[in-house]
């Protein structure tokens, strides 16, 4: 077994040791990790910005503007992608470009 699949099976070594401290450790930011579904970024888009829709969000995915990786029958998409695909959003309508 790699060194980091033990690191990540194994339980933390102290009680203050998070998951998220773990990940840090091996260099991984936690927003890179593919684990929301296409719900899960809607929810989300929806707390940072009310005004995106579901439809939004299924149309960047559809076009690619919103790259996920399969996992087993669905995919998954990380949060730094989201927040890529909102700020890319707004730079574009600051710029004066229509979609």
């Amino acid at each position: 077994m790699s060194t980091l699949a033990r690191r990540l099976h194994e339980p933390p070594a102290t009680g203050d040791e998070t998951d998220i401290d773990v990940l840090k450790q091996l260099g991984i930011d936690p927003i890179d990790i593919h684990d929301l579904s296409e719900r899960q970024m809607f929810e989300l888009a929806q707390r940072v910005n009310a005004h995106t829709t579901r439809w939004m969000i299924r149309r960047a995915i559809a076009t690619g503007e919103l790259r996920g990786i399969r996992r087993g029958k669905k995919f998954l998409y990380s949060r730094r992608e989201l927040a890529r695909w909102m700020q890319a959003g707004s730079d574009a309508l600051a710029d004066g470009q229509h979609r």
